[in-house]
């Protein structure tokens, strides 16, 4: 999200108009600032895009800032979209070498699922993110495009749109994802945020929390017997 916003994305000729109205507090403002970012090539509709997720993300709540975000991913072809995702998923493999900060497969993930594959288990990725772009981290976490179920956008004239194909897999929606595909409740589930607890109480034999500093998360979870792993 951070580096299409940095590039000016979603590019004005290439998608349906935003719905600024819709979208911001102040939509005229909005509007100017995202043509003119693209125009000048400057941070304008960066900021303007954080600020205003913080304000929804605030006022209203994880859920709704992540459907908030569907609109960045719009006015886009599946390869292009790869492609670029691919580029910036390898950039940033290549920077956690030296900065473990950047998003990566940590070893111990990967040395679990590489135990599930032997053991034949199935192996699902359920992502409120875009599902094209984790589909392209696949090759890397040993696993397949189609085991990623993720957000999905309605598409038009072979173009995203910011309209998300229902479910959206975020809170319950993880859980109807689930049964839509599988018509059963996964026998193991990981997450690490508040999004993932329904998919966790969904699990039939064991889930796990990641420990990322939320404690009243933390608590809920072991009320409801899931256990909290510290944070790889």
């Amino acid at each position: 999200m951070h580096a299409l916003l940095q590039e000016g994305y979603p590019k004005l000729s290439t998608q349906e108009k935003l719905p600024y109205d819709s979208l911001f507090r102040n939509p005229s403002e909005a509007e100017r600032i995202h043509k003119s970012s693209i125009e000048k090539n400057n941070h304008e509709w960066y900021l303007l895009c954080l600020e205003e997720y913080n304000f929804v993300y605030e006022s209203l709540g994880l859920g709704p800032s992540y459907r908030w975000t569907s609109f960045l991913f719009s006015g886009w072809s599946e390869i292009p979209f790869k492609d670029l995702a691919r580029s910036i998923w390898l950039q940033n493999l290549e920077k956690s070498q030296s900065t473990p900060s950047y998003v990566h497969p940590r070893k111990p993930l990967l040395d679990l699922l590489l135990e599930f594959k032997k053991k034949n288990w199935k192996i699902k990725i359920i992502t409120a993110s875009p599902t094209w772009a984790i589909q392209i981290t696949t090759p890397e976490l040993g696993l397949e495009p189609e085991d990623v179920l993720g957000m999905n956008l309605r598409i038009q004239k072979n173009k995203t749109t910011s309209e998300i194909i229902e479910p959206y897999p975020y809170g319950d929606g993880k859980v109807e994802t689930i049964q839509n595909h599988f018509k059963q409740m996964p026998d193991i589930a990981f997450g690490d945020t508040i999004n993932d607890f329904p998919m966790l109480q969904s699990a039939t034999q064991a889930a796990v929390l990641f420990n990322r500093g939320n404690s009243e998360l933390n608590q809920l979870c072991k009320e409801n017997n899931i256990h909290v792993h510290d944070w790889i």
